[in-house]
């Protein structure tokens, strides 16, 4: 699915859309750190998947989160 869903970012992108994937993976991250209810929320709405799963799904989107951050919202594919 990564593949896939990594062609449907275009390649080039303007400064603005740069600017607002850093804002947007920033918001995510604010988010998830601020909400108490995050993790309950996110852990009932996909708990058909083992925890295991769960939490390596997870520390993966933050990890692309970062590497989004770190590259100014650059394009990028893989981890």
């Amino acid at each position: 699915m990564k593949r896939v869903a990594a062609k449907f970012v275009p390649r080039l992108l303007t400064a603005e859309q740069k600017q607002g994937r850093v804002e947007a993976c920033c918001a995510l991250k604010e988010e998830s750190r601020n909400d108490q209810n995050f993790f309950s929320k996110t852990t009932e709405a996909l708990s058909s998947i083992s925890k295991d799963e769960f939490r390596q799904c997870f520390e993966k989107w933050n990890k692309r989160l970062d590497k989004c951050i770190s590259v100014s919202g650059e394009y990028f594919e893989g981890d």
